[in-house]
């Protein structure tokens, strides 16, 4: 499987398109779906992985609060995108004002998806995770090793 990789800036154009870098659309030529992200960033999702989140969020128990709030934050303004002749997405404006997208825009390769971020929030939050790389990979080490 090949991955997402990369940090690309762009700029929406008045009607809301943005261009995704042919880097990164080349790994999903049919298109893929569009939602909003935990963080203030939106999340593309490329057809096999966006099933593939799309069982996670459904295995949540709904019968708890946060489980449906997780539902509702994923799919409630999930859209479908196509690209244009371009290799354009139009951001549907709820998603952009959801992220705080206006204009200047980060689109990052993250692996199983691509995230879009409003440049000024996206350079917030790379500060604050580089500051804490270390700490960062080493929680991410522990949680992933099995005990043997």
């Amino acid at each position: 499987m090949r991955l997402f990789t990369g940090t690309f800036y762009h700029t929406l154009d008045a009607k809301g398109r943005l261009t995704i870098p042919n880097k990164l659309r080349i790994l999903t030529p049919e298109g893929g779906t569009l939602t909003e992200g935990a963080e203030a960033c939106l999340h593309f999702f490329p057809p096999d992985a966006w099933q593939a989140q799309v069982q996670r969020i459904l295995q949540l128990d709904e019968l708890t609060e946060r489980a449906r709030d997780a539902q509702r934050k994923f799919f409630a303004l999930a859209e479908e995108c196509n690209f244009d002749r371009q290799g354009r997405i139009t951001i549907p404006v709820a998603l952009r004002q959801g992220a705080g997208i206006s204009k200047d825009v980060a689109v990052i390769g993250v692996g199983t998806k691509i995230e879009i971020w409003q440049l000024e929030e996206w350079q917030r939050r790379k500060a604050s995770i580089d500051a804490e790389a270390p700490e960062i990979f080493e929680r991410a080490g522990r949680q992933s090793s099995s005990p043997t």
